[in-house]
Order: structure tokens, then sequence, then C-alpha cells
């Protein structure tokens, strides 16, 4: 990170990747005050490119940002980041690419925090998709 960050530009693209890829490790290993920033940075980047707005990749970051808000307990902060981005990921991947089915997981997990029930059970016969 630190070397692309004295290379690249601080809104570049590729910076947003991997900002999000250490964000998603530090998520994966339960790291979640330490993800949030890298995870927002990346949203950040990618919903102010030109190129990104609407892009899937952009629904993806704002999908992990808010799965990482709620690990943290940010339970509107994480609605207000995954509904919507969800169905943009679905809609250019498919419901069996493994990055929608992440998305999924994400909603799944925010109605069950909820207790919404019926869009929990929405979103849960979508896992496993083709």
């Amino acid at each position: 990170l630190a070397h692309q960050e004295s290379v690249l530009r601080a809104k570049d693209p590729a910076l947003a990747s991997t900002l999000t890829m250490l964000g998603t490790v530090l998520v994966e290993s339960k790291e979640f005050e330490q993800a949030l920033p890298h995870l927002e940075r990346a949203y950040d980047i990618r919903a102010g490119h030109p190129q990104l707005k609407g892009h899937w990749m952009t629904a993806n970051s704002r999908s992990a940002l808010g799965g990482c808000a709620l690990e943290l307990g940010r339970v509107e902060e994480a609605r207000a980041h995954l509904e919507g981005s969800s169905e943009v990921v679905r809609a250019a991947l498919g419901d069996g690419d493994f990055r929608t089915q992440t998305c999924i997981e994400r909603m799944v997990a925010l109605y069950e925090r909820t207790g919404e029930g019926e869009l929990e059970g929405q979103w849960r016969g979508l896992l496993g998709g083709e």
C-alpha cells in the first residue's frame, strides 16, 4: 500500500483495488476497526471517479463497507451502504458470481440482525444461486 501511495495519484482506481483487498483481509481477520478506513477510502475513490459511478466495482466496495459497518454494530450505516449496492453487483455479475454471493451474505446478515425475517428469507433464497 505504501508503495502504491507513493506512485499513484490519491484518487487512482488501482489504489482503490488495493485498499479493498486490504480491508477485506482485515475484515476476514475480524479487525473491523482497522478495516473500516481502508474500505471507506476505497469506496470514496471509486464513487468519485467519473468512469466508475454506477459501476459494479463501486457497488461492491460499498457493500464491503456496509458489511464492515454491520460487524461494528452500525446497523443503519450498514443498511445505507448495503441496500441498493447488492442489486447493482447482481445485475452486473449474476447470482452465481462469488462477489455477488458475498453481497447476498451481507444482506442476509443485515436482515437477520434487524429481525426482518421476510427480507432475510428473500435474500437467503439467492444464496448458492446460478
